[in-house]
This record gives C-alpha cells, structure tokens and sequence, in this order.
C-alpha cells in the first residue's frame, strides 16, 4: 500500500512546484490571485467575512513573502485542512487574518518536524542497507 500525502511527505516531494515556480512561470500576480482565492475560501468558511480588502492583500504578501518555497500542494492541503476545521481549536482565541497566519505557522512546523523525521528515518534505512550489503560483500570474499 502506497504512503498517503502528509505535510513532512509533501514538503520532500521532489519537483512540485512552489509559490515561486507558479510566478517565475505565470508571474508573480498570478501565484498572489492562487493565495487569495484560498484565503477567501477561508474566510467563507468562517462565515464572518472577516477578512477585508487590506488583510486580504497583507496576508496573501506575507504568506507568498515567508512561504514561497513551500511546494503549492502542501500548502493546498494546509487550506484544505483548515477549511476543514483543524486548526479551529488551536486559534479560536485569535482574530482576522492572523488566524490563518498562525494556524500556517503551526502546519509548517508539524510538516518541517515530520519531514526532518522522514530524512532521519531514511538515513537510518540507507545506512543498514550499506551495512548489509558490505557484510555480505565481506563473506563473498571470504568464500573465495
């Protein structure tokens, strides 16, 4: 069975494209209408409409400025999982934009942790293998 996508896995996904490949294609206004079309998605979904025009462009420039080299589907998954309701709990206490700003902050330290672990892991992995496969090389040479 296949691993399914968390965030540590995204974040490691070689050749996804990032915020900064989707401007260096399309230009920089399209990667800020992809992050304001999320966050307006979020700000429906709370219902408040919260969000006016200025925090709308604040976040969308802080998010693109801090988190471009985040590969658009982890951050997709991060939206995705917030509409969801994930993250309510954690910042139910917190108002407007800055919601979404620490509830990202939150996803991307659990991502960066999981990832780190799935390095660690494979490292450790690589390393057995190497360890194998030089024992086995020794007895080869031996039996000769």
């Amino acid at each position: 069975m296949k691993a399914r996508w968390t965030p540590g896995r995204l974040l490691l996904r070689e050749n996804a494209p990032t915020l900064n490949d989707v401007a260096k294609v399309y230009g920089e206004p399209t990667a800020l209408a992809w992050l304001n079309a999320q966050l307006l998605a979020v700000d429906s979904v709370l219902g408040s409409m919260a969000f006016g025009e200025e925090a709308l462009r604040e976040g969308r420039q802080l998010i693109y400025a801090k988190y471009r080299r985040v590969p658009v589907v982890a951050l997709a998954l991060f939206f995705g999982q917030y509409k969801a309701g994930d993250y309510a709990k954690a910042v139910e206490k917190i108002g407007g934009i800055q919601k979404v700003m620490v509830a990202l902050s939150m996803y991307m330290q659990r991502a960066q942790d999981e990832a780190n672990k799935l390095i660690y892991e494979e490292e450790i992995e690589n390393d057995y293998k190497r360890r194998m496969s030089y024992g086995n090389t020794a007895v080869e040479s031996v039996r000769r």
